[in-house]
């Protein structure tokens, strides 16, 4: 895994940003979060890794901490979450926990491109908030957002494709080695040209 230390994109910055946006308490329990899952293995994917990429075009949000591990580090991870007073509210693929209204959805790293994306995620060092976020890498975020296939996931990858931060190449290459992304190709192809003729703000009213 490649360590990453804040620099061009300013990370640091936007999440302190965030996190003073965010009511007193809630910003509590979300850097709490963050350190306890940060010693498993696993990364973040959704919404807070594409914040993370997008340079400040997708804005992070309390609802985006989703985080996948490995099914050796489940049992341990909810136990310590338990610890620190987080509840478990339901498990429907995802196990999704709670504390002080705050949410936080722990998944499992099941097939083989996911733990491909693991060994590839990127570390960034986010040193103020003294704490290290395992984050899948760019390439990868978006087979899993073709796969999820909302709106809203096209809207992600179009961001993460405007803000320069995707090897597209690359990308091409992992949607065409997955044969149930194949179908995605033309579809990512047309979410490049749009990413690279319109404005952000046309390219929300699309979606």
């Amino acid at each position: 895994m490649k360590k990453l230390k804040p620099g061009a994109i300013d990370i640091e910055s936007l999440f302190e940003r965030f996190l003073q946006e965010c009511k007193e308490r809630e910003a509590e329990v979300i850097k709490e979060a963050l350190y306890v899952i940060e010693s498993y293995k696993g990364m973040l994917v959704g919404g807070w890794a594409i914040a993370l990429y997008s340079k400040g075009i997708r804005k992070p949000t309390p609802q985006d901490i989703d985080f996948k591990v490995l099914s050796s580090q489940v049992k341990p991870l909810t136990e310590e979450l338990k610890g620190h007073g987080f509840r478990l509210l339901r498990s429907n693929g995802w196990l999704i926990f709670e504390k002080d209204g705050q949410h936080v959805d722990i998944g499992l790293v099941e097939s083989g491109w996911e733990k491909k994306a693991l060994k590839s995620s990127l570390v960034f060092e986010l040193s103020r908030l003294k704490v290290k976020l395992r984050v899948i890498a760019p390439e990868y975020l978006v087979v899993s957002k073709l796969f999820a296939g909302r709106g809203k996931d096209y809207l992600d990858v179009t961001f993460l494709i405007k803000s320069g931060s995707l090897n597209l190449e690359k990308a091409k290459e992992l949607i065409n080695k997955n044969m149930y992304l194949l179908d995605y190709l033309e579809e990512f192809k047309s979410l490049v040209l749009l990413a690279e003729n319109l404005r952000e703000d046309k390219i929300r009213l699309l979606f």
